[in-house]
């Protein structure tokens, strides 16, 4: 069974780059309920992400300024929240149609670059680096168990904004 962590850190965010991933986040958010729209069409609710892949693609790109990856995260997103809710049908459960509203984005390694101490992230337009608000390493913390250990390593993250600072929840399984 594979180990997994996720370690919250905090982003040192500029205004300039505060900004700019707001707008990533609410066209992440978009695609990710249009893609929900789109699979709760009719009775039956698609849940293929190879189908939903197919059959809104080519419209998220074209509506939305994301890349391609993140394109492909939302649609994952939104295809695990109807696949879930579809799951909670058949185990007799109520379960309404999937909204995403909170501030999130889903990143993976091939719209995120993790390094030590700062990440780059594609946007809306281009890459920012935003650098990690790290404690001290020496302090026995998550962040020195896991983001400091070359037993784990960063394999994607989710972006979340509150409370006015921003966070990058990083996906650190173990190797």
């Amino acid at each position: 069974m594979e180990v997994r962590r996720t370690v919250p850190v905090k982003l040192e965010v500029d205004s300039d780059d505060a900004a700019l991933l707001h707008e990533t986040v609410d066209e992440f958010l978009w695609a990710a309920n249009h893609v929900v729209d789109h699979a709760w069409q009719g009775d039956y609710k698609t849940t293929s992400k190879a189908q939903l892949q197919e059959e809104t693609y080519g419209e998220v790109r074209d509506r939305t300024r994301l890349h391609a990856n993140l394109v492909q995260n939302a649609r994952n997103k939104a295809a695990d929240a109807v696949q879930s809710v579809v799951a909670r049908w058949k185990q007799g459960e109520y379960a309404g149609k999937p909204h995403f509203s909170n501030p999130t984005a889903v990143y993976d390694k091939r719209c995120a670059t993790f390094h030590d101490d700062y990440v780059s992230l594609a946007t809306v337009d281009g890459r920012t680096e935003v650098e990690y608000v790290l404690p001290n390493a020496d302090r026995d913390t998550p962040h020195s168990r896991y983001l400091n250990n070359d037993d784990y390593g960063v394999t994607g993250a989710e972006l979340h904004h509150r409370d006015g600072e921003w966070f990058l929840h990083l996906r650190s399984p173990r190797r």
